[in-house]
C-alpha cells in the first residue's frame, strides 16, 4: 500500500483527519444534554400548566433530536478513535454501551471524564 510523504497510509490519514474534526465538536455533548433537559422541562410545563395541544409539544422536539443525533455520532466516533493510552479497551466498551443505551444521559459524564482531554492521535 502506498505511503504518503508524512509516513502514514492514506486510510489512516483520513481516519486521523476525521477524528481531529470530530474532536473539535465534543462541545456538542453538554449542549445536547442541556437542549434535551430544556425541551423536556418546556414540554412538561407546556402540557401541565398551559394545556397545550400535543402537536405544539412535539414540534420543538425536532431541534432536540437533531442535536442529540449529531452529539451521539460525535461521541461514538470520539470513543472509538481514542488510543489505548487514553482509554483502555474495557473502558472503551463500557462507554460504548453507556452511550448506545443511555445516549443523552451519558453525554455529560462522558464529556466530563473523557472527552475534555485532548485527543492524541497516533504518530506515524
Amino acid at each position: 500500500m502506498p505511503v504518503s510523504r508524512w509516513g502514514a497510509r492514506p486510510g489512516q490519514q483520513r481516519k486521523d483527519t476525521l477524528a481531529q474534526a470530530i474532536a473539535g465538536l465534543t462541545w456538542m455533548l453538554p449542549v445536547a444534554t442541556i437542549v434535551f433537559v430544556v425541551y423536556v422541562a418546556g414540554a412538561l410545563a407546556g402540557g401541565i400548566l398551559y394545556d397545550l395541544p400535543i402537536w405544539v409539544l412535539i414540534l420543538p422536539s425536532v431541534p432536540s433530536l437533531l442535536v442529540t443525533w449529531i452529539a451521539l455520532i460525535v461521541a461514538l466516533v470520539d470513543v472509538t478513535s481514542r488510543p489505548a493510552t487514553q482509554l483502555s479497551e474495557s473502558a472503551r466498551l463500557a462507554w460504548l454501551i453507556a452511550l448506545a443505551f443511555l445516549n443523552v444521559l451519558a453525554f455529560l459524564p462522558y464529556w466530563l471524564v473523557v472527552a475534555r482531554r485532548p485527543l492524541q492521535l497516533s504518530q506515524p
